[in-house]
């Protein structure tokens, strides 16, 4: 299996069987190993206390998550409209399906909270994009989570 930082990963095994994440970190058997053994994941759960956004993370071991919904994106973020032409069979029906989700703005920035810069994240500004968990649940026939 071939994963790169930003891959959605689904949760197989363990507690949060079920749970989707973005891969964030990557740890190898050895220095200069290409074998993956255990992976941290920011969980698609985060919360919102009315001032601040608390992401949560999981290390797990690399055999109890699976990438899923490989396509070649322009944006490590999710998809962009163009890309959702391709994928989705009816956008109509998916923009009404997307109606109250949350949905980010890919200026090519993130803001480190630490530095309180924003620092280059994407190799360009993607704009409007889909999170794909959002179009994995979609093309699954299930119901949005917001």
């Amino acid at each position: 299996m071939v994963v790169r930082l930003g891959d959605v990963v689904e949760v197989t095994k363990g507690p949060l069987t079920g749970h989707l994440g973005v891969l964030t970190k990557l740890e190898f058997e050895y220095p200069e190993s290409c074998i993956i053994t255990r992976v941290t994941v920011r969980l698609e759960q985060n919360t919102y206390d009315g001032e601040v956004w608390t992401e949560k993370f999981a290390r797990l071991p690399a055999s109890s998550v699976r990438v899923f919904l490989m396509f070649n994106r322009v944006c490590k973020h999710g998809f962009t409209r163009e890309e959702l032409e391709d994928i989705v069979p009816d956008l109509d029906d998916f923009d009404k399906w997307m109606s109250g989700q949350t949905m980010m703005i890919c200026d090519g920035y993130r803001y480190n909270y630490d530095t309180r810069e924003y620092e280059p994240d994407c190799e360009e500004a993607h704009g409007s994009i889909v999170y794909v968990w959002d179009v994995d649940r979609y093309l699954k026939g299930l119901k949005p989570i917001d």
